[in-house]
């Protein structure tokens, strides 16, 4: 039998111990590089704005979405895209859209589930258009001279290999920083990489508001009752909201854009319609007449397609008004 050496025993087992290490930093470094390797890329990325009389906006997002990997978080089935703020109403979607991904659109960001799931390689494309308030800023050193700054919404992870920005003519624009004016119509157009600032992107405007004439604009609708805590319960049933209020004097049920309140003034008002109705619009009107029947609500007219392109319907709240809901196709 002969004899082990241990220096050279003591070699192997360091050599051994070397390839382990060697072998795990790779290991390591694949995983950390693998981590960080982008999921999606958005090929293209288009935002036009329509400038509203109101200082209001209309608002048309569009996208070129393509899926890069799919092995770390699954294929793509849903997207969180930025808006402005909360004090805007979705209008329409079409293209790989399914439809809203929580049910509502919080503050900055809307959800929406897409059609199906993309995998690797695949793109989705899609878009939406929203109508977008509380745009328009005051001056302070001219107050003729309000503005909008407008950063549309990017993607901390994700590249946007191009973006166009296209604000709508207006006869009122006096100062902008977009590249271009084509026609009426002005461009602000690029790409940015992830780590660029959303700053990159944003576009001015100054707009000169002297000697324009500005329309007048709802801001609130009052419903006028003995019995404030019922007919706002009503309504808070009625629009999926809560505002945790048993105010029996006077309760606000939407704050935002137009608002609904309920309020009792003192005076007698008995059950009866007047030549005021309220209209509201919902993504399928036929789902809220089924809801309503279950309610035990007081049916006028039930859902009917109207020439212009509308379907709705309308019955009686629990004061009497004329109340209609309606939906547009899609």
């Amino acid at each position: 039998m002969g004899i082990i050496d241990p220096k050279s025993e003591n070699r192997k087992n360091l050599l051994v111990f070397v390839i382990i290490m060697v072998i795990g930093i790779g290991i390591f470094t694949a995983y950390i590089i693998w981590g960080t390797l982008p999921l999606d890329k958005i090929l293209d990325y288009e935002v036009v704005v329509y400038p509203q009389e109101d200082g209001s906006l209309e608002i048309t997002y569009s996208y070129r979405w393509k899926v890069l990997n799919d092995s770390r978080e699954g294929p793509l089935t849903w997207v969180s895209l930025g808006i402005p703020n909360s004090a805007c109403r979705l209008m329409s979607y079409k293209g790989a859209i399914a439809g809203l991904h929580s049910g509502y659109y919080a503050d900055g960001l809307i959800d929406f589930d897409l059609d199906r799931a993309y995998q690797k390689g695949e793109i989705a494309e899609f878009s939406f258009k929203i109508h977008q308030g509380r745009m328009l800023c005051r001056n302070k050193a001219d107050a003729s001279l309000p503005y909008f700054d407008f950063a549309p919404g990017w993607f901390g992870q994700i590249d946007v290999e191009h973006y166009r920005f296209l604000w709508k003519g207006s006869p009122y624009i006096r100062e902008t920083n977009a590249d271009r004016k084509e026609e009426n119509d002005y461009i602000r157009e690029g790409s940015l990489k992830k780590e660029e600032p959303a700053a990159a992107g944003r576009i001015f405007i100054i707009v000169n508001s002297k000697g324009r004439k500005r329309r007048m604009t709802l801001g609130e609708v009052c419903l006028l009752t003995n019995q404030v805590t019922r007919l706002a319960g009503f309504y808070k049933w009625l629009l999926h909201v809560e505002n945790d209020s048993d105010d029996e004097v006077h309760q606000t049920i939407l704050a935002q854009e137009t608002m609904l309140t309920i309020y009792n003034d003192g005076e007698d008002h008995g059950l009866h319609s007047s030549n005021i109705t309220l209209a509201f619009t919902a993504e399928n009107v036929d789902q809220e007449y089924e809801r309503l029947l279950e309610k035990g609500v007081e049916i006028c007219e039930k859902p009917v397609s109207r020439p212009w392109g509308a379907r709705n319907m309308s019955f009686y709240d629990p004061d009497g008004n004329l109340v209609y809901i309606r939906s547009f196709p899609k």
